[in-house]
């Protein structure tokens, strides 16, 4: 049974796993410390993990929001979950090879906010009609039909006074108020909230700036450490301002907020 004491750890198989916090080794200073993956069952230290989440005291007022690489989207009830055992348990079905991609913890009155590679960006209500709860066997609903070599970079639930951090491939970022982002329904073709100076640059991450202070900026070359709060905020038009400056040759890969609180 889980506890506060433990995190959900979810993979890309669809499964969560829970770990306790204790078996987790501390790490002193510069230490990297063990990929969480490690401390997973051995049948799931192959896997990649999409999130992890320390576990709330009011588990029964949590849903989880569950987004697919083909951008299939389910919500299911956290209470499902009070009986995880190490073996796992599988959260959502798939078909055609996906897996999942995203999965956010959600409260009442939040909203979903889900962004493509071309700089669209979806934002709808997390409440039964948009996104009913659903049993573990299903598969889901379409949050948004993908276009050509389009993909998904990002699935965030947050609050409507907050903002978003949107970074491009070549280095351009701003903050955009999530208010900026027109309310519609799943299913919908979304706002399209950054444009591009060149035809091969492409949204590559979007992360919500109150979640963490910095966040780090990984390249094809390396990576450094960025101020949330160094990004100035702009509306849905535009490109943002350079936030790296990058060679000729090198390319953003992704963007990770550097969280100090397990719970968010």
């Amino acid at each position: 049974m889980l506890t506060t004491q433990e995190l959900m750890v979810i993979t890309g198989s669809g499964k969560a796993y829970p770990v306790k916090i204790r078996d987790i080794p501390p790490a002193a200073g510069r230490k990297q410390g063990i990929p969480l993956v490690k401390l997973l069952p051995n049948s799931a230290q192959s896997e990649t993990v999409v999130a992890h989440f320390r576990v709330p005291d009011d588990l029964e007022n949590f849903t989880l929001v569950l987004l697919t690489h083909q951008g299939k989207i389910k919500r299911v009830s956290v209470s499902e979950l009070t009986k995880l055992t190490n073996r796992g348990m599988l959260l959502t079905k798939f078909r055609n090879d996906d897996q999942l991609q995203y999965a956010n913890l959600s409260t009442t009155a939040t909203q979903v906010v889900v962004a493509t590679s071309n700089g669209r960006l979806l934002r709808f209500e997390v409440n039964d009609k948009q996104l009913p709860i659903m049993g573990r066997s299903a598969q889901g609903n379409q949050a948004l039909r993908l276009k050509g070599k389009e993909k998904l970079v990002g699935c965030v639930v947050l609050g409507e006074e907050e903002n978003l951090l949107l970074v491009s491939e070549q280095g351009y970022g701003k903050r955009l108020p999530v208010q900026a982002i027109r309310l519609a329904n799943r299913g919908d073709l979304g706002t399209q909230a950054l444009q591009f100076k060149t035809a091969k640059d492409g949204l590559v991450s979007m992360v919500r700036d109150s979640i963490a202070n910095d966040v780090m900026v990984v390249t094809s070359l390396g990576g450094k450490r960025l101020a949330m709060k160094s990004v100035p905020i702009w509306g849905k038009d535009g490109t943002g301002d350079r936030i790296a400056q990058l060679k000729p040759e090198e390319k953003i890969i992704s963007v990770t907020p550097v969280i100090q609180d397990l719970t968010v």
